[in-house]
């Protein structure tokens, strides 16, 4: 919001700094929604798959889990402790968001990783787009080295995360990646035969 602001004041139009505010606002809003909306759909279809306990799958008359209600709710409510352990609200939204941002890497350093593996060791599947072996090396490789480059560039602070500590950061996102990695790896492993 502060960025809009001073943008638009550079050319004397406050006004539109206001506007796209309240456009952010209403995009945050919209996000949120969404998230509270659609997230329990999805964990009811991962549990009807088998991926996540069937418990899950449980809905009310209205179809919707109880149990998935009741994370997001505790979710929340870490978050919000989070918000005011911190006491900068500002800074602790931008922790967050850095670390949603590295997780969100993390899934397309194994993507680009699995499409060099399944191209050598399912040759037999007939696909519908399949790029020559060199193209598929090069968009791999700088797939992987982009992956890399950004998951490291998330462990230097900056913006309103310079004035912490930077060992502080580091630990504080080192430790909400592994907290948020290992539940799904803790499951995945239990629920193996």
């Amino acid at each position: 919001v502060q960025a809009f602001t001073l943008f638009f004041n550079q050319f004397n139009l406050p006004i539109l700094g206001v506007l796209f505010s309240i456009f952010v606002s209403f995009g945050l809003i919209g996000a949120v929604s969404i998230w509270n909306a659609t997230l329990p759909k999805y964990f009811i279809a991962a549990a009807e798959d088998g991926v996540i306990p069937p418990s899950f799958a449980n809905t009310n008359e209205k179809g919707v889990s109880k149990r998935i209600l009741t994370i997001q709710g505790v979710i929340v409510t870490c978050l919000l402790a989070l918000s005011i352990w911190l006491k900068n609200s500002q800074l602790d939204y931008a922790l967050i968001t850095e670390i949603t941002a590295q997780l969100a890497v993390i899934p397309y350093l194994f993507l680009f990783l699995a499409g060099l593996r399944l191209r050598y060791t399912h040759t037999e599947l007939d696909r519908s787009f399949r790029p020559p072996h060199t193209i598929m090396w090069i968009a791999a490789i700088l797939g992987i080295i982009s992956c890399l480059v950004a998951f490291a560039l998330g462990f230097f602070p900056k913006g309103e995360l310079a004035l912490l500590n930077r060992n502080i950061y580091q630990l504080y996102l080192a430790i909400g990646i592994v907290i948020s990695c290992s539940v799904p790896l803790a499951y995945a492993q239990w629920k193996r035969p």
